[in-house]
């Protein structure tokens, strides 16, 4: 936050322009601030920085995340606020950005090195807990028998479908999913796992002497989502750490497309915007490449607020339930058996 200007250099200058009617504005929009903007030392250095400007006569500001808007416009709402093209944004709530791993040259070590990342943080982080717990409600009381289908949208290496089906394994519900994903390698290495999945059930079930309980096995398709018409519809579609990759319109025309084939309903399982999560994310990304650090810290960016999140729903389903899970995920359901209203 530094200028070669002096502050009663700058105020001179500001009063030189507004005399000539031409507004300045100041730029806060650095591609990078080693994550100082997310300290109270450095904040309290900006509070007092846009004090000085806004006595100044300064009222326009360019910042370079979502974030940093956010803090202005809460501690001066008089400030008109633009965000820079460093962040990509498609709106003011939400940050945009290329992910390395989502680029088709992505190197296959690093998009290995991401989805163990992510399988890691799904665990840890109740994302696996969120899609269990959805399907043990919409399932309770079900006495039918019947195997549940399961649309997993982006599910990389099948982390969470794999997890929640030995989960039903154990007690005997029938679910089956189909792991959807446009990356080959992630379709590679859900292959991998799966099969790794039944070998291990096999050798428990011939080679250490017990019995093994019905094998439950998970589809895998290569496609993208947007196109994709499957011979047969889901009863449910679930999208993992998933929907922050998409625009707002992207999100709207996705669910309007999932409506043609999903019968009951929507799970978004995401990741909740907030610092805590921003902080847990970039102390376990430490020992990681640079590439990973930047691409999970990228996402929580683009992670949803509960509220923004039932608004953009909403337009769907005219009761969508929208909640905080542990640790700060977002749930948010679409239901598609109940009519909607236009």
């Amino acid at each position: 936050m530094g200028t070669p200007l002096t502050k009663n250099d700058l105020a001179v200058y500001v009063s030189l322009l507004t005399r000539q009617k031409i507004a300045f504005n100041y730029l806060l929009n650095s591609s990078c601030m080693g994550n100082r903007d997310w300290g109270r030392r450095w904040q309290k250095k900006l509070m007092r920085l846009l004090e000085s400007l806004g006595s100044m006569g300064v009222r326009r500001l360019t910042v370079s995340t979502p974030y940093l808007l956010e803090r202005v416009k809460a501690a001066f709402p008089e400030f008109y606020v633009k965000i820079g093209v460093y962040a990509q944004i498609d709106t003011p709530r939400r940050a945009r950005g290329c992910e390395f791993l989502d680029r088709p040259d992505a190197d296959p070590r690093l998009v290995e090195q991401g989805y163990k990342f992510m399988k890691v943080v799904n665990r840890i982080g109740g994302g696996t807990r969120v899609v269990r717990r959805f399907l043990a409600q919409e399932l309770a009381g079900s006495t039918n028998g019947d195997t549940v289908t399961v649309l997993d949208i982006g599910a990389g290496d099948c982390d969470i479908p794999l997890a929640v089906t030995r989960w039903a394994d154990k007690r005997g519900l029938k679910v089956q999913f189909t792991c959807l994903d446009q990356n080959p390698k992630a379709i590679e290495l859900a292959e991998r796992a799966s099969a790794r999945r039944v070998w291990w059930a096999l050798a428990h079930q011939t080679g250490f002497g017990g019995a093994s309980p019905t094998l439950q096995v998970v589809k895998t398709v290569q496609a993208d989502v947007f196109t994709y018409q499957p011979a047969g519809g889901f009863d449910y579609a679930v999208g993992s750490m998933t929907f922050h990759h998409f625009t707002n319109d992207e999100i709207d025309r996705l669910i309007t497309h999932l409506r043609g084939f999903v019968r009951k309903a929507l799970l978004i399982n995401d990741l909740h915007r907030c610092l805590p999560n921003y902080i847990a994310c970039f102390l376990l990304a430490v020992p990681l490449d640079r590439e990973i650090r930047h691409d999970g810290l990228l996402s929580i960016r683009r992670g949803f607020k509960p509220r923004e999140l039932a608004r953009m729903l909403a337009k769907h389903d005219p009761a969508p339930v929208v909640r905080r899970m542990w640790f700060c995920r977002v749930a948010g359901v679409v239901r598609f058996d109940r009519e909607l209203h236009v």
